[in-house]
């Protein structure tokens, strides 16, 4: 997002949004109302989020939970996750940042704009999620859009960035998925249907996975995206939506250096090599989260590719061709029901 078409749409809006000051004194009412106990845990947290954040390493570019070993007594997550930073920013960590454990994940995208006035946006989105992985700690009984909201009140960095939000919900049967999303990173959720084919060996098992529902992006305009952070609204109009997960139901969670550059239905391309049939489950996560990012880096360069950014650039109008080189981060998950639904 270019940070000039954010300053001219404020202008041409008249809109009046909250400044860091402002957002100073709801954090510091906030926290008086809430008593002296949690001012401590918030300021705590805040000194604790600075500092993870200035750390470029602070997130792996790799990570996988399926080898742990996973409690059955309630449903989870198996995942994988890569995060593979735009070349150029790669030695300071990218602008991307994610959460991910087997009943929460997020995945934020900084604004890139924000390098134009010698501000990075890296430092913004990683202490971001810092604060929302420590205010789901603190309370996770909130909504997910509350716990993006707290979380933003308490940044300290200038910056801002897109979010994707999704959790279990263990209070409502473990089986099912909540979502709150905030402009162009996103999420696809795909499910296993049963088929089988005939061989020469007989009838054999053919699952398809199907895709079940896909995010919407959220953007004031093209290449606009919704935004939380410095001089932003608190992200009240993150979409929320809830799904009813089955066994194996697959989940790809990722920022726009993903889905800018990688169709849809071409997601499945990492996910099948990586797929047993008999099983219907993902018998590599990393693998086929590594295979998304690295698929998401190369079109990105190629220049002749007719790209999804480039797609949605055609529908406004705009001439654009090409893949859009971003930061990619990737997140592939699988559902594993608790052993006590049945």
């Amino acid at each position: 997002m270019n940070f000039r078409n954010w300053q001219q749409y404020l202008k041409g809006n008249k809109l009046r949004l909250p400044n860091n000051s402002k957002l100073a004194v709801i954090f510091g009412l906030s926290a008086f109302c809430a008593g002296q106990k949690y001012f401590k845990h918030a300021s705590f947290d805040v000194q604790r989020a600075e500092a993870e954040a200035k750390q470029p390493n602070m997130l792996p570019l790799a990570q996988t939970n399926q080898h742990d070993q996973l409690s059955h007594q309630k449903s989870h997550f198996t995942y994988g996750v890569s995060m593979l930073p735009h070349i150029e920013k790669r030695q300071r960590g990218g602008e991307d940042a994610y959460f991910a454990d087997d009943q929460f994940m997020v995945v934020l995208d900084g604004v890139g704009g924000w390098n134009d006035q010698g501000v990075d946006p890296g430092l913004f989105s990683r202490q971001l999620v810092s604060l929302i992985s420590l205010e789901r700690h603190h309370n996770d009984q909130q909504t997910l859009k509350n716990i993006l909201v707290e979380a933003v009140k308490k940044t300290t960095f200038k910056g801002s960035s897109t979010a994707c939000l999704a959790r279990i919900n263990q209070n409502l049967g473990g089986a099912v998925l909540e979502t709150t999303n905030l402009g162009d990173s996103g999420y696809a959720l795909f499910r296993i249907k049963d088929e089988r084919k005939e061989t020469q060996d007989g009838i054999e098992p053919n699952p398809k996975i199907v895709l079940q529902f896909r995010s919407k992006e959220q953007q004031y305009s093209f290449n606009f995206p919704y935004q939380c952070g410095t001089n932003c609204d608190l992200p009240y109009n993150a979409d929320d939506n809830s799904h009813i997960l089955e066994e194996n139901d697959i989940l790809i969670m990722g920022s726009d250096g993903l889905f800018d550059n990688v169709y849809d239905e071409d997601l499945l391309n990492c996910i099948y090599p990586n797929f047993n049939k008999e099983t219907k489950q993902i018998t590599d996560h990393l693998a086929a989260a590594v295979c998304l990012s690295t698929k998401a880096e190369i079109l990105g360069k190629d220049k002749k590719y007719f790209s999804p950014f480039a797609k949605h650039a055609k529908e406004q109008r705009k001439y654009f061709m090409g893949g859009k080189l971003d930061d990619v981060t990737v997140i592939v998950a699988q559902f594993h029901k608790s052993s006590h639904i049945q």
